[in-house]
């Protein structure tokens, strides 16, 4: 399937999509009503029960500015938000955190993630979620996830090595624990 089609295939409109049309530049400096990334997600937002984020601050405040479907009916947040995620996600630590054999350079945390193991280094959203729905519609989830290098490894578990392989783990259980499959969800990650 093209792009074209995968978006086709739960929007139901008939219409033509150009790559250029899956794309969106956000920044912090806009008011929802401005955001392009905005204006191209909200209406899809009751098209899929299930919306993850992953990202850094500017995905978060992205994640911020959505307003949801429906009525909020539950939300969740870690207590600590910069060094929190894997006790939020109901996950195992890894003992010992380990920094591969890679050099630094290449993969953070580079600064207070690498002196504390599960931390990250922005303090930023670090994660939410939020469930939302009409009485007897299926509830939607939306969740964002924190990630703030390229190659990053700030979120270990026994079955993780990556804080991205941690985020595929994680939203995975979400989908399972709420009856969902991966047909049922969409990413939207920055780069």
């Amino acid at each position: 399937l093209t792009s074209s089609q995968r978006l086709n295939r739960f929007d139901r409109s008939p219409r033509t999509l150009s790559n250029e049309d899956l794309s969106c530049v956000h920044t912090a400096m806009e008011n929802q009503t401005q955001s392009e990334c905005y204006e191209l997600l909200s209406p899809f937002l009751k098209s899929k029960r299930a919306w993850f984020f992953v990202g850094d601050s500017q995905m978060g405040k992205l994640f911020h500015e959505i307003r949801y479907p429906y009525e909020v009916t539950a939300s969740k947040a870690p207590k600590n938000e910069r060094c929190g995620f894997i006790t939020y996600a109901g996950l195992p630590e890894a003992k010992p955190w380990q920094r591969k054999k890679i050099p630094s350079y290449f993969q953070g945390p580079t600064s207070y993630g690498r002196e504390n193991p599960g931390c990250f280094d922005v303090r930023s959203v670090g994660a939410r979620y939020v469930e939302s729905a009409i009485p007897g519609e299926m509830s939607h989830v939306l969740e964002i996830m924190t990630i703030d290098h390229a190659s990053d490894i700030a979120q270990q578990t026994p079955y993780t090595e990556t804080t991205q392989e941690t985020a595929t783990l994680h939203f995975g259980n979400q989908l399972q624990f709420n009856g969902m499959t991966y047909d049922d969800s969409v990413c939207v990650m920055n780069t």
